[in-house]
């Protein structure tokens, strides 16, 4: 009795250690692979695509015609998003986005919890 209370006191602490971050990203990468299968099957709504244009400088390229079908990720501002077009110019990179709102809270979340358990201001 006293090897199980052990191992399950043991299971809560190491749980508290990393558990926490563990949950966080299996959740963290269940949202990305949601929105990407979403991407890929057209189910994106068209009203809540984004435009983001990033200032560069890129005085040597020439100015793309149109955008350039291609996935990934970007974050500003602390909003994840992932952006289904881009297109550069000498001056801006446009990006043509959804916003991942559920990846956003998750990372908020993991480090609001994190601060918490670490006793962080």
């Amino acid at each position: 009795m006293k090897k199980l209370i052990a191992i399950l006191l043991l299971n809560v602490h190491l749980f508290n250690l990393g558990g926490y971050s563990l949950v966080f990203e299996y959740f963290i990468h269940r949202s990305e692979v949601q929105i990407v299968k979403q991407i890929y099957e057209n189910k994106v709504d068209a009203t809540k695509l984004v435009e983001i244009k990033i200032p560069v400088h890129l005085p040597k390229i020439h100015s793309w015609d149109g955008y350039v079908r291609d996935q990934g990720q970007l974050q500003l501002k602390g909003v994840y998003y992932n952006y289904l077009r881009y297109k550069v110019t000498q001056d801006t990179m446009s990006f043509i986005c959804i916003a991942n709102s559920v990846k956003t809270r998750l990372v908020n979340a993991n480090l609001i919890i994190a601060k918490e358990i670490n006793d962080v201001p």
